[in-house]
């Protein structure tokens, strides 16, 4: 994997989206295949997003507690930042 263009340390962004393959929003150009990320935990991202967009609406909100997404997304930053190491500077926004 080599480094991520300028700015360094890259910026990316985890939120929840519909219809998104995985939480990850990289600012400025970069493919999600770039990140280097294990299968174990795209795996794990794609199911907390996939997760997201079959129990939130965006205009009536949840349809079941959200307590569990809630922990499990910040345990699934923790686990990405640490992946994702020093060259990228990841922020949660949910």
């Amino acid at each position: 994997m080599s480094r991520p263009a300028e700015p360094y340390p890259f910026p990316i962004r985890m939120f929840p989206e519909y219809g998104a393959d995985l939480p990850l929003w990289p600012q400025g150009w970069m493919s999600l295949s770039q990140l280097p990320l294990t299968d174990e935990l795209r795996t794990a991202l794609a199911a907390w997003n996939e997760f997201y967009d079959e129990h939130h609406h965006w205009e009536t909100g949840w349809n079941v507690d959200p307590g569990e997404f809630n922990r499990r997304g910040r345990e699934l930053f923790e686990r990405t930042r640490v992946e994702l190491g020093p060259d990228y500077l990841l922020t949660y926004d949910y």
